[in-house]
């Protein structure tokens, strides 16, 4: 069969490749005027009793896809047969599409390779297979993206993409391929290989690249393995200028289970459960129970989460050591299991309408889980919320549209795909650790405001969604100086687990950071115009001094925020962690 013709994407009006169906139209073309032109030269030997050995009658056949008359029938002025006029006319068109075809396939590897070179303000996806190309798809309505992957220049791939996205094959943690998707004048890349240590690498060899940036590059790296963030920041921690690099690590299983959570988020009012085993069920379990804390109101009763499945208490072990306070804001309790069917589980007659969420180690446990929780006997489950990780197959078929449809029980099933969650550039970017502390900061900021000053009504005592932009663009300067912060001692921000020693600030470091934010934010104010004042004012603030001259009630402030640092992180599943003892110094700090 002749190549599929695949055409530059750039290229107005023309689709990036064009279909199998062209591809087998001149493919039967050919092989027509092949037969045709058989039965047309044999025919003319028959009338003129010519004498043509089997050289001669293929030379016929060939000549006439080059547009040649065949030499049998050059000096003859006979008519010949209706057959071999029809090979005539269509073998010089499967000619011509098999030259275009082999001339596109040969160059646009060369083609992709020149777009990819001229890109700027761009974004880079390196791996993730299917994922991948999701996510490029999502970030080509954006900006020009470059995909980044092995398999990128497959048709399997290239037959999926979109205008706007160059597919470039190679190893992502090679720098000179990353050279080549122009990585030093691109705005961000995305490290989504299955393997963690691929997106470390990638981080690594990216970082690299960008040293004489004059605006910072944003890596966003799924890295699953906690020690391997924290090998990976403490390679950056102190040793380079971090002005033109910033490190976003997610969790892959993090990432999935908050986009549940949020499309389905659980009721304060019911039972909240989750069933399953594994990384995911774990990562459930602490999502639900910090949506759980948040949606509860001041003075109502504490919300439930109950831990089901094969072993439930271990799953309970887990979420307290990711969220070492969670119990003073959520009931937590274990869940019989119903006989021995792995993942069933009876609820307690008083807590009608729960809402499972479901996740096993592999698709088919999390769909057997999910089925014994639907069963008709089960009234008591309104919503069951199974994890998988694709959309196909038998997950598939429970629901449509958004994964939702209602059962045959009555009850609510939703499917959720991690493909689907990790290819969502909105949600990585509020995954990451910036986000995420900018938003706990200021809900610390509001309860230390509510306790010292209820009546104040102004502009910055606002939630996080009613909060003015300026206002949130500086609790997250505040966030991203944090890593700047830590790095005087060093530690870095890790995810929370039972392994990790018990973090604690010394007052001595408690003094150092804070004089750090007071120079941070004086360093803000400063370049938004602010000068000096007794009074403060729309342009002037009185605590534009030096540290030492601030009044204790001012630098008690900056030290609440550092005090309040670990019990902020650990809200979110995350804590501190040295890298190695050192002695803080505050030299240096001075407005």
């Amino acid at each position: 069969m002749l190549p599929p013709l695949r055409l530059p994407a750039r290229i107005p009006g023309v689709r990036t490749t064009v279909l199998l169906p062209l591809s087998l139209l001149f493919t039967a073309a050919a092989l027509s005027a092949a037969v045709l032109g058989l039965i047309g030269i044999l025919q003319v030997e028959e009338e003129r009793d010519l004498d043509l050995d089997g050289w001669d009658v293929a030379h016929g056949v060939v000549q006439l896809f080059t547009g040649q008359t065949p030499t049998a029938l050059a000096d003859d002025d006979t008519d010949v047969p209706l057959a071999y006029d029809i090979a005539k006319a269509i073998a010089p068109m499967s000619t011509a599409y098999a030259f275009v075809a082999t001339a596109t396939v040969l160059l646009s590897e060369r083609w992709r390779l020149m777009r990819a070179r001229r890109a700027r303000d761009h974004v880079i996806v390196c791996g993730g297979g299917r994922t991948g190309v999701f996510l490029s798809r999502a970030l080509a309505t954006e900006c020009p993206t470059v995909l980044v992957d092995h398999a990128a220049a497959t048709e399997q791939v290239t037959t999926s993409l979109v205008r706007g996205i160059i597919p470039l094959s190679g190893d992502a943690r090679d720098d000179v391929v990353l050279q080549r998707a122009s990585l030093p004048r691109a705005r961000a890349v995305f490290a989504i290989a299955d393997a963690a240590d691929v997106n470390a690498a990638v981080a690594t060899t990216a970082r690299t690249l960008v040293l004489a940036r004059a605006t910072p590059l944003d890596c966003y790296a799924l890295i699953d393995d906690p020690e391997l963030q924290i090998a990976l920041q403490a390679r950056f921690l102190g040793t380079e200028d971090t002005s033109a690099f910033r490190l976003h690590l997610l969790e892959r299983d993090q990432v999935f289970a908050s986009a549940v959570v949020r499309d389905d988020a659980p009721d304060p009012r019911t039972a909240t459960v989750v069933a399953g085993t594994g990384p995911l069920a774990v990562a459930l379990a602490v999502e639900a129970a910090k949506a759980l804390s948040s949606a509860r109101r001041r003075g109502a009763p504490r919300p439930v989460l109950l831990a089901a499945g094969p072993h439930p208490d271990d799953l309970l072990s887990a979420l307290l050591g990711r969220l070492p306070h969670v119990a003073d804001d959520v009931e937590l309790q274990t869940v019989p299991r119903a006989g021995a069917a792995p993942g069933a589980a009876v609820l307690d007659g008083g807590l009608a309408s729960a809402t499972a969420y479901v996740a096993g180690v592999t698709d088919a446990e999390t769909l057997k889980a999910g089925l014994l929780w639907m069963q008709p006997g089960d009234r008591s489950v309104a919503k069951v919320v199974l994890c998988v990780d694709a959309e196909t197959g038998i997950a598939g078929t429970l629901s449509t549209g958004l994964r939702r449809r209602r059962d045959d029980t009555g009850g609510l099933v939703r499917v959720h795909s991690r493909t689907l969650a990790v290819a969502d550039p909105d949600h990585l970017r509020e995954q990451v650790l910036t986000e995420k502390l900018a938003r706990g900061l200021h809900a610390r900021f509001l309860r230390h405001a509510a306790e010292t000053d209820p009546a104040r009504s102004d502009a910055a005592v606002q939630p996080w969604d009613r909060l003015p932009e300026t206002l949130r663009a500086s609790n997250r300067a505040q966030a991203e100086h944090v890593a700047e912060k830590l790095a005087l001692l060093p530690c870095v921000v890790v995810p929370a687990g039972p392994a990790l020693p018990t973090f604690a600030f010394t007052d001595d470091e408690v003094e150092l950071l804070a004089e750090a934010e007071h120079l941070r934010w004086v360093e803000e104010r400063v370049a938004a115009g602010f000068t000096f004042g007794l009074e403060r004012t729309e342009r002037t603030h009185p605590d534009l001094v030096p540290w030492q001259d601030l009044s204790d009630a001012e630098q008690e402030k900056d030290r609440m925020f550092v005090r309040a640092l670990p019990r902020v992180l650990a809200r979110e599943g995350l804590a501190l962690a040295r890298i190695r003892p050192r002695r803080p110094s505050a030299q240096g700090l001075r407005v």
